[in-house]
């Protein structure tokens, strides 16, 4: 599922680099939502993996810090100099606060976000851990419960009327995705009727609510396009599990491992292909994006992002090794 996600952003994109623009009312718009599918899916995991007794807030940071921060760095960086070397210079300034995850409108497009666009999620994902973490402080039974009030108090903070990049990620309705995905995680563990009809079924229903929406209401804030239509389809996913374990191959389960090194690295290719691809008739253009895409994410997931992975496995294995003795 996760790697569905990051591949709906990168069709989207595709589409962007080709085209310079997607407005709400062509097809290509709906690749957006998948990053209300990882933010359902992100808040799933957590409440799933914290079920582990002994589990501290700092061991969890630790993990999520290990788990996000060093190939988004790796990738901020190639970019800036990638970037420099085209004339366009980060400012000290922004560059700090894209590393402290902290939202600010970028000066080199104007737009609010990092200069490595795709990472505004980000800044999502790590206040969510940072209140998450600090509910493992709570009994298992009272932190559903205090995350879903934190985050509704975020939101909450919109009758302030204050504007800002801050503002605006911090009262975003897009936290009630996680909360979503934690209340998932909740009927996950108590026990959800596995059925292939029925999650295929709501899946189906899912992707039929995000194009009816699409078509009948496209002006809509993103949530209300693609917030419901992620739950169900998560849902679904959950429903029909057995059927995924049975009939699962091995792209589909290498694309969802890459699916992070994918979404963080897509934007990087997008940017050194712009020259090579301009003269490419359209279509071939998508296409080429998308396989060049993959292709990239594949490298970097090779390269950084699992040996990093197997290096953070490796000293939690010897630090509970010397615990033990």
């Amino acid at each position: 599922m996760r790697g569905v996600a990051a591949l709906a952003v990168v069709v989207y994109h595709a589409f962007i680099f080709v085209h310079g623009d997607v407005t709400t009312d062509q097809w290509p718009i709906l690749g957006m939502g998948g990053v209300d599918l990882f933010f359902v899916i992100s808040g799933f995991v957590m409440w799933v993996a914290s079920r582990a007794p002994g589990q501290t807030p700092i061991a969890f940071w630790k993990r999520r810090i290990a788990r996000i921060v060093p190939l988004y760095y790796v990738l901020l960086s190639v970019f800036a100099l990638l970037l420099a070397s085209r004339g366009q210079f980060v400012s000290v300034w922004e560059f700090i606060q894209t590393l402290l995850f902290i939202p600010y409108t970028n000066s080199l497009t104007g737009e609010p976000g990092p200069f490595l666009q795709v990472g505004w999620s980000l800044n999502y994902e790590m206040l969510f851990y940072l209140i998450f973490g600090a509910a493992l402080l709570l009994p298992r039974s009272w932190r559903l419960l205090a995350v879903a009030a934190a985050l509704v108090g975020l939101i909450g903070l919109k009758v302030l009327h204050a504007t800002g990049p801050i503002m605006v990620a911090l009262t975003s309705v897009k936290w009630l995705e996680f909360v979503a995905g934690m209340l998932l995680g909740l009927l996950a563990e108590r026990g959800l009727p596995r059925s292939s009809v029925g999650g295929l079924a709501l899946m189906t229903a899912g992707l039929a609510m995000l194009v009816l929406v699409h078509l009948m209401a496209p002006g809509l804030p993103p949530t209300l396009i693609f917030g419901p239509p992620a739950v169900l389809i998560v849902l679904g996913a959950l429903l029909a599990e057995p059927v995924w374990r049975l009939t699962a191959v091995a792209p589909l389960g290498r694309l969802g491992d890459i699916s992070y090194s994918l979404y963080l690295s897509h934007p990087i290719f997008m940017e050194l292909a712009k020259a090579p691809l301009q003269g490419a008739p359209p279509l071939l253009r998508v296409a080429l994006f998308i396989g060049g895409a993959i292709l990239t994410g594949v490298l970097v997931y090779a390269a950084i992002e699992k040996p990093t992975a197997d290096f953070f496995s490796r000293r939690r294995a010897a630090q509970r090794a010397v615990v033990v003795a």
